[in-house]
C-alpha cells in the first residue's frame, strides 16, 4: 500500500525569494515577483555558483519541477530551515479562496486532454466565459494566470510538480491512470504512485479511475478517510462508461460518448473524468454534454487536419511510444491506415503494435528508427517504404491512399521521440500539418 506524509507548508516570508531554475516555471516566478515588488534571485543551474555559496539573506526558495528535490540546493535550504516551495504553492498562497474553485488533473496519460476538455466545458457553460482559466503543466504556468476568487481553474499537475508541492486542499481532483513512467526520477513505481497521490491531500472531492491496479489501490486507501468517487471504463462505478460508449452515473444513463468529436476508446476515460469534475461543480448535465459535443481535442493528439476526397489526414505527433500509437490504430481500425512511423525509438520499439499489424495497409518510415523498424515490419509481412524524412512520407502515403477507393487515413503516429529531426513533437506535428495543407 502507498503511504506518504502530507507536507504542510511553513509560514512564508517572501522578503527575498531564491528561484531554482531558469526555465518556463522559473521565469514565471521571477515575473510574478517583479509584479509583487518582491526581491528575487535566480539560480540558473549547476554552472551558476553565485547563489549556491551564500543563502544567508534568502527567506524562501521556489523550486522548478525539473530540479530533483535531492539536489544540493534545496537540501541546503532545508538545513537552514528555509521553506522550499513550488509555483503551485505560491499561487494558492495569494488567497485561500482560490482552492475552492480549483480542479486538479493528474495521471500518466490523458492529463492534457482531460484538463483542456474541462476548461472547454467551463467556458461553454459558465455565464462569464472569461471566468475560467487553464494552466499548470499544460501551456500557461500557474502564476501567469489571473487571480479571481470566483473563477474556475482547470490545472494539470505532473508527478514532478506534485512531488515538490505541499498540501493543496483542492476542491476536486482526479487521477486518470498509472503506468510505469518517470521511474528514473522517482526510483520505483510505488514512489511514483505516492507522488501522484499527493494531489488528494486535503481534497474535498477525490476522483480515481480504477481501471489499473495501482489506481485501484489508491482508491481503496483514499475512500477510508475522505470523500472519494470511482470512475471506470471497464466496470460499474460512480461514473462509468460501458463497452458501447454509454456514460452512466451509477446506473443512470446520461449520454453516449461514441459519437463525440474526440475519437478513440482511450478518450472515453478522459471524457468521463471531465464530465465527473464538471458534474461535481454542479453544472447542469445537459450543458456539460452540449459543451463536450463541441470539443475537437488538442493539437497533435489524433488531430483531424484535413480531408481530401476519401483520404483523411490525422496528426498524432504526441504518440511518442508504441502504446500511444496502439490507441491511434484502434481508433481508426475500420479504415485503411497508411501510417508514418519513426524518429528516435523508445526502449519498447513497436512491441505494442504487433497485434495490430494486420490493420496497417502500409507504413512510411522516417528518422533514426527507420531501418530498425523496417526489419520488424518485414518480419511480420507489413508493407513499408523507407521515406527517411516527413515530406516524402506524407507525399507517398497520400499517393497510395488515393488509389484505395475506401475511406483511408494518413496517420502520423510515430511511436518515437522527435529529437532526431525536430525540436519537439509539436514542431513535428506542425510541419506535418503544413505539408498536408499545401496538398
Amino acid at each position: 500500500m502507498y503511504n506518504h506524509k502530507t507536507q504542510q507548508i511553513m509560514a512564508l516570508n517572501l522578503d527575498h525569494v531564491l528561484i531554482l531554475g531558469s526555465g518556463q516555471t522559473g521565469l514565471s516566478v521571477e515575473n510574478w515577483c517583479k509584479r509583487k515588488n518582491i526581491t528575487s534571485s535566480m539560480w540558473h543551474g549547476d554552472a551558476d555558483t553565485s547563489t549556491y555559496i551564500n543563502m544567508n539573506n534568502i527567506t524562501c526558495v521556489v523550486i522548478s519541477p525539473g530540479i530533483m528535490p535531492s539536489h544540493p540546493m534545496p537540501q541546503k535550504a532545508k538545513k537552514l530551515n528555509i521553506p522550499v516551495i513550488t509555483d503551485i504553492d505560491l499561487f494558492f498562497s495569494q488567497d485561500e479562496a482560490l482552492v475552492k474553485h480549483t480542479f486538479g488533473i493528474t495521471g500518466t496519460n490523458g492529463k492534457s486532454t482531460t484538463t483542456a476538455l474541462l476548461h472547454h466545458i467551463f467556458q461553454n457553460t459558465d455565464d462569464k466565459k472569461n471566468n475560467t482559466f487553464l494552466g499548470g503543466n499544460i501551456g500557461t504556468p500557474i502564476l501567469d494566470l489571473p487571480v479571481d476568487k470566483s473563477a474556475h481553474y482547470a490545472i494539470e499537475l505532473s508527478s514532478y510538480q506534485l512531488e515538490l508541492s505541499h498540501k493543496l486542499n483542492l476542491f476536486a481532483a482526479v487521477l486518470l491512470n498509472l503506468t510505469p513512467d518517470h521511474l528514473d526520477r522517482h526510483g520505483s513505481m510505488e514512489q511514483y504512485a505516492i507522488e501522484k497521490m499527493k494531489i488528494f491531500d486535503g481534497c474535498k472531492n477525490s476522483l480515481v479511475c480504477i481501471d489499473d491496479a495501482y489506481s485501484q489501490d489508491i482508491y481503496n486507501a483514499l475512500k477510508k478517510n475522505q470523500n472519494t468517487l470511482s470512475i471506470s471504463c471497464t466496470q460499474k462505478a460512480d461514473y462509468y462508461v460501458d463497452s458501447n460508449g454509454d456514460l452512466f452515473i451509477k446506473d443512470r444513463l446520461i449520454t453516449s460518448l461514441s459519437n463525440m468529436p474526440l475519437k478513440g476508446k482511450h478518450n472515453w476515460q478522459n471524457m468521463v473524468a471531465a464530465f465527473a469534475l464538471a458534474h461535481i461543480a454542479s453544472l447542469p448535465e445537459t450543458d456539460i454534454i452540449q459543451a463536450m459535443q463541441s470539443f475537437q481535442g488538442l493539437k497533435h493528439r489524433l488531430q483531424n487536419v484535413k480531408k481530401i476526397n476519401n483520404v483523411t489526414f490525422i496528426n498524432d505527433s504526441k504518440a511518442t511510444n508504441s502504446e500511444s500509437t496502439e490507441m491511434a490504430i484502434r481508433a481508426y481500425q475500420d479504415k485503411k491506415i497508411y501510417i508514418i512511423l519513426g524518429g528516435r525509438a523508445k526502449a519498447n520499439g513497436l512491441n505494442a503494435l504487433q497485434p495490430l499489424f494486420p490493420f496497417i495497409q502500409k507504413a512510411y518510415l522516417i528518422g533514426e528508427a527507420a531501418n530498425d523498424f523496417s526489419v520488424i515490419l518485414e518480419k511480420h509481412h507489413v508493407a513499408y517504404t523507407l521515406s527517411h524524412t516527413l515530406l516524402p512520407a506524407v507525399t507517398q502515403a497520400y499517393k497510395d491512399a488515393q488509389i484505395d477507393a475506401k475511406e483511408s487515413i494518413v496517420l502520423l503516429s510515430p511511436s518515437c521521440a522527435s529529437f532526431d529531426q525536430f525540436k519537439n513533437f509539436e514542431e513535428r506535428g506542425d510541419i506535418f500539418c503544413d505539408i498536408v495543407n499545401k496538398i
